[in-house]
């Protein structure tokens, strides 16, 4: 019996042994990730989205040369009730660019030698170099962000028509 009872102690220091060495140790991180975002502000709604400017009527003769221009159409975007936790409004524009001039939104009327030019700003204040965009403070009463466009001369020949062109707005908040 004392026999067996070794043999037993024999197995089982053996098995523990073999366990000991067969179970591998790693360390392993676990990368988590997220975004905590700004909260948005209103978008006034009835006077800032889809808005139409209408451009006065324009005489082919008003533009006899490229970088010829009509007068700024100003408009306004309103943002109201920011939460305190955003502290900026950025704003950025785009559209289909002219071919002549990478800068200036595509006209998609019937008038040819023209495009849209566009900036921030009462009558061309702040004027890009190409489509861009402009950071304003939020504050939580709101901000009123500031825009213009004219017509705009891409040629010495600017032909009659129609002139239809579409920016985009896109709206980040921090």
């Amino acid at each position: 019996m004392r026999l067996r009872i070794i043999e037993v102690i024999s197995c089982l220091t053996a098995a523990l042994g073999i366990m000991m060495t067969a179970v591998p140790a790693f360390a392993t991180d676990i990368n988590l990730t997220g975004t905590v975002v700004a909260s948005a502000c209103t978008v006034d709604t009835a006077h800032s989205l889809n808005q139409t400017i209408t451009f006065p009527d324009s005489k082919t003769s008003d533009f006899t040369r490229a970088g010829d221009a009509s007068e700024w159409q100003n408009y306004t975007i309103v943002f109201t009730s920011c939460p305190p936790s955003t502290t900026d409004i950025i704003v950025n524009f785009s559209g289909t660019p002219d071919p002549s001039n990478k800068c200036l939104a595509k006209n998609d009327g019937s008038a040819t030698g023209i495009a849209l030019q566009s900036a921030f700003g009462k009558d061309g204040g702040y004027l890009q170099n190409c489509f861009g965009g402009m950071t304003g403070t939020a504050y939580e009463t709101g901000r009123t962000i500031e825009l213009s466009s004219r017509m705009y001369a891409t040629s010495d020949r600017v032909t009659g028509g129609s002139f239809h062109s579409t920016l985009l707005l896109t709206v980040t908040y921090k």
